[in-house]
């Protein structure tokens, strides 16, 4: 049974959103491996790669399920409390 899925990735500037048809068994190490063989721009590495589905971690070896969102998350520019306390102290 072949189902459809999501790879999202959100660059400051834009939004990169990539639509696949996978069978049930497929892992996500696969479906990241076509993300980034479609993007090679982005120089992304697979086995750095931070990325979950619907907000929840998940490993290379997990398997897609029928409607997954597979996020990419890029690393912090900045440390979110070290800038609310910024924020806050300019106010």
């Amino acid at each position: 049974m072949s189902f459809e899925i999501m790879v999202i990735y959100a660059l400051p500037e834009q939004v990169i959103q990539q639509e696949f048809v996978v069978d049930e068994k497929t892992l996500i190490s696969t479906v990241l491996a076509q993300f980034c063989q479609i993007y090679p721009h982005l120089e992304l590495s697979i086995s750095t790669l931070q990325f979950g589905i619907f907000g929840i971690k998940k490993q290379l070896n997990d398997t897609m399920q029928p409607g997954d969102r597979v996020e990419i998350y890029r690393e912090l520019i900045q440390d979110p409390k070290t800038r609310r306390l910024k924020k806050v102290k300019k106010k």
